[in-house]
């Protein structure tokens, strides 16, 4: 079995003051991707190999994505203000050269908004407010038809009729900068009403089907910290972490979850003699939640060393990794 992704990028962008208080920024992009994928299977019998071409699967998969976009941008005494409108249209083509699996196209756009609306408090501070919405494509193995059968007792395939995830991000953000102190802080909001969850049912043969659907809300709620203090000339400590409530829930299944989760890492940076770094690191990380149940936390201590040579151009280091109960 073996996989390959070819991707080709073409980008044209264009910027121009309209004004002493207005610009304009605006462009294309254009995004080329081909993957294909080959897994072959055979049935043997003594020292003769058979290829099973129902079971085996060779497919040649082209995503192209063009994108233009538009941003006008403001400012007026202490207030800046920035709004954009993107339009993504996306072609997805699928071939299958061997194996059950059927041929399918896809042909859809998106209109992507996007705002930015931030007041200086002083020269090393500011505030803003901002949103966003992102997309996200469905993968190849959540579209395909191609139904596998490995299983006597289950089937597993994609869903060609799935849409792109639509995330609405509302962001509160203040940021300071001076010669000690570097911090962001954002108070964020995230709704996503179509988010793709795998899903599993019995049909009328008593076989275990799982499929995909555009089937959960998922609303978080949370903080993101990033602090950094230059306590000395040769001495950093760093602070990044995250707390949200996150909310799940999918009628179509009949089934919700929710709970607080967060991931703090704690660092210290430090300059020893004969120009040695030191790191050092602190992370632990709570349960998530999915729509299902929560996947497991982690807690661990990360530190090394690091000595530079021949200007910066050679480097050696000693690292040491340690997860703790």
């Amino acid at each position: 079995a073996h996989n390959n992704t070819v991707e080709h990028t073409f980008q044209a962008d264009y910027a121009t003051p309209l004004s002493k208080t207005l610009s304009m920024d605006a462009g294309m992009k254009y995004i080329l991707l081909n993957n294909t994928s080959k897994s072959e299977f055979y049935t043997v019998a003594g020292d003769v190999r058979t290829l099973d071409a129902g079971s085996s699967l060779d497919y040649k998969h082209s995503n192209d994505i063009l994108a233009g976009y538009a941003e006008l941008s403001a400012k007026l005494k202490k207030w800046s203000l920035k709004g954009g409108l993107r339009y993504e249209h996306t072609w997805q083509n699928v071939k299958y050269i061997t194996g059950v699996g059927e041929n399918f196209h896809l042909n859809y756009g998106n209109l992507v908004p996007s705002g930015n609306l931030s007041y200086t408090l002083s020269e090393a501070s500011n505030i803003g407010l901002a949103y966003n919405m992102r997309i996200s494509r469905p993968n190849i193995t959540m579209l395909s038809p191609y139904v596998d059968q490995s299983d006597p007792t289950a089937l597993s395939y994609g869903n060609t009729n799935l849409d792109c995830e639509k995330s609405h991000n509302i962001n509160l953000v203040y940021n300071l900068f001076t010669p000690k102190w570097m911090m962001n802080l954002t108070l964020r909001e995230s709704i996503c009403n179509n988010a793709i969850e795998s899903y599993s049912f019995y049909d009328a043969k008593g076989l275990l089907n799982t499929t995909y659907g555009n089937i959960v809300k998922n609303h978080q709620t949370g903080l993101n910290a990033y602090i950094n203090w230059n306590a000395t000339k040769n001495t950093r400590i760093m602070l990044n972490g995250d707390l949200a409530y996150v909310d799940l829930k999918s009628n179509a299944l009949e089934m919700s979850n929710s709970g607080w989760q967060s991931n703090v890492m704690l660092g210290l940076q430090q300059t020893l003699p004969l120009n040695i770094r030191l790191s050092a690191n602190v992370m632990t990380a709570t349960k998530s939640y999915t729509l299902q149940g929560n996947t497991s936390g982690h807690n661990f201590v990360m530190g090394s060393l690091t000595r530079t040579f021949l200007h910066d151009r050679l480097s050696l280091s000693v690292m040491a990794f340690m997860p703790l109960d």
